[in-house]
């Protein structure tokens, strides 16, 4: 090899190295950037970064819920119960012999209430995974709460039966008949359980207290109600029908404070800590987004198929959507605008979002992704930097260093 030719050679490495490894590793990030690792997957945009880390389940994942604080998350499917943590990390399972449809955390993430397509409610030690209670029911259950201050546990089956339960003894205070022919399809309750909201197949919206099976009101909607929310607080209702509508009220008040019409059935609401800022998800494939005295959308995103599930962080500042097109959304509530989308290989039917929307979890078919926000340009964690950057200088110096002896080969 000649002299000439090795100085040659030593002027290209330098210069391929020089200018990708700058580019790539200390130039600006305009758009989203992905570093793998055994147990993530590291993400960083213009202004923000996340991980994002799986969790495969042993069948079909039905329901997700989250604390409040984003330590504990809650995972419910086929004839199990997980709890994760942050880390998508299981803690313990929990079989239940039949399909659950439906789980629920208290804030503080001391308690887990899962509902099963075989007719009971359960009560898990969140931190053991050991069930505290467990009580049938007279048909499947299809939608569950625990309030945020683990006081009550409402549950919503089949055959059209609200009951409330008290946490601590597990002692049934109520059950409510809502029609003959007719399924609970969700209920929602207050952070301290002093209101309850539950959404039926016969078009109603029923709200009651702790205190009586007898509702507070009742309204009658232009079709089934898919989906109910209601504000920690207690002060506002968000319900989604089947007849593309979704409506805000005051739980006080059966008057709807305003009422706007989609263009396809309203799948999923969620409602922020004081009601000031609704979303929805709808069949028509967009994610709505609406502040409480605005009868208007406040912005509308188009995820280009039907969105299944949505949840708002309880401080406003984010949305969480998923749905059809198998990717997840995390939309500024100020505009709408994408900070973080991520595809997922399964259809995505239920999300939930921490109180100050560092941590979602979003559900579906036979696994959970866990979705953590790092903060603003968090640095990349060092040895995933040291990891990368061996590899990308071994591969290009490797290379460059084969196609050069090739040519001087070829050359002679």
């Amino acid at each position: 090899m000649s002299i000439v030719f090795r100085f040659r050679l030593f002027l290209l490495v330098f210069l391929v190295l020089f200018l990708f490894v700058d580019h790539f590793f200390f130039g600006s990030v305009t758009v989203c950037s992905r570093i793998s690792c055994p147990d993530a997957e590291y993400f960083q945009t213009e202004n923000l970064s996340f991980t994002v880390k799986s969790f495969k389940a042993s069948g079909g994942v039905s329901s997700v819920q989250i604390s409040a604080d984003g330590t504990r998350l809650v995972v419910g499917g086929n004839n199990f119960v997980y709890l994760l943590n942050e880390s998508a990390s299981m803690l313990w399972t929990q079989e239940t012999n039949h399909i659950v449809n439906s789980v629920s955390i208290s804030d503080d993430g001391q308690y887990v209430v899962a509902g099963t397509e075989g007719s009971r409610v359960y009560l898990f030690d969140a931190s053991n995974g050991q069930v505290i209670w467990k009580h049938s029911t007279e048909g499947p259950v299809l939608s569950v709460r625990i309030s945020g201050d683990g006081r009550y546990v409402v549950a919503g089956i089949f055959e059209g039966i609200v009951y409330l339960f008290e946490r601590s003894e597990g002692k049934l205070l109520w059950t409510h008949k809502v029609g003959d022919v007719t399924a609970i399809l969700s209920v929602a309750i207050s952070g301290d359980g002093e209101r309850i909201v539950v959404g039926s197949s016969n078009n109603r919206i029923s709200v009651f207290s702790p205190d009586s099976p007898d509702p507070i009101w009742v309204y009658e909607t232009g079709d089934f109600v898919r989906s109910v929310a209601i504000s920690s607080d207690g002060g506002f209702l968000a319900a989604g029908t089947n007849d593309s509508t979704i409506h805000l009220f005051s739980s006080e008040r059966p008057t709807p404070i305003w009422s706007y019409r989609t263009n396809g059935p309203v799948r999923s609401v969620s409602i922020s800590s004081n009601g000031d800022q609704i979303a929805c998800g709808s069949y028509d494939g967009k994610v709505y987004f609406f502040e409480k005295l605005e009868n208007s959308p406040r912005w509308m995103f188009d995820t280009g198929g039907m969105v299944l599930a949505v949840s708002a962080c309880r401080d406003g500042g984010s949305v969480v959507a998923g749905g059809a097109d198998m990717k997840a959304y995390l939309l500024s509530a100020k505009d709408g605008s994408v900070e973080f989308t991520f595809k997922s290989n399964f259809l995505i039917n239920s999300v939930a979002m921490s109180k100050n929307g560092s941590t979602m979890i979003v559900g579906g078919d036979s696994a959970a992704i866990v979705i953590e926000r790092l903060g603003q340009m968090h640095p990349l964690p060092q040895d995933w930097l040291d990891e990368s950057r061996t590899l990308v200088v071994t591969v290009i110096v490797s290379a460059v260093v084969i196609a050069l002896l090739f040519a001087e080969k070829k050359k002679s």
